[in-house]
């Protein structure tokens, strides 16, 4: 199976997090927060079930 999509980006801002994903087979950027995660495509919230604990404890923050 071939990787569909790789979250690029992960930002805690303004008390949520703001996950960038890039998709691999369309070659687009899905931004969108936790909070949104209902309303993407739904390969794309398979893929973040996939990371959403890891995601929700900070392991992908930008420290930047």
């Amino acid at each position: 199976m071939k990787i569909k999509y790789d979250l690029m980006h992960c930002e805690f801002k303004g008390g949520r997090r703001h996950l960038k994903v890039f998709n691999f087979k369309e070659g687009g950027l899905h931004t969108f927060t936790l909070d949104e995660v209902d309303q993407l495509p739904e390969d794309l919230q398979e893929y973040v079930k996939t990371i959403e604990d890891d995601v929700k404890q900070g392991k992908f923050d930008y420290k930047g």
